[in-house]
């Protein structure tokens, strides 16, 4: 009896030390954001009559974000003032998240749609 419960001791106490997530396993602050900026372009852009993609990217070292925006799926052009109320739209809610967090502020920010 004493083998057994030894065996389980040592089963859970192997499990709990290997189970555990490490640091590896969360994301950086620029994945974090690129993530949280594409959520929240695509709730704007969702919302809108025209299908519209968005691409986020961040480059760490120039602190800078480049977000692009296209007609998604072959869908019709769009008027010129179109692109610019989207693009508008987008730079708005993007300068309001890294208004948000301090380490952010510094970042340059480039929105076009293509």
């Amino acid at each position: 009896m004493k083998k057994i419960f030894m065996v389980v001791a040592l089963s859970l106490f192997i499990y709990g030390c290997t189970n555990n997530p490490s640091a590896d396993e969360h994301p950086t602050k620029k994945e974090w954001l690129e993530v949280y900026i594409t959520h929240k372009a695509k709730q704007c852009t969702d919302l809108y009559a025209q299908r519209i993609a968005v691409q986020v990217a961040i480059v760490s070292k120039a602190k800078e974000i480049v977000i692009t925006l296209t007609s998604a799926n072959e869908q019709e052009e769009i008027s010129q003032s179109a692109k610019n109320r989207y693009v508008h739209d987008i730079e708005g809610i993007v300068k309001a998240i890294l208004k948000e967090y301090d380490w952010t502020k510094s970042y340059k920010l480039t929105v076009q749609y293509i």
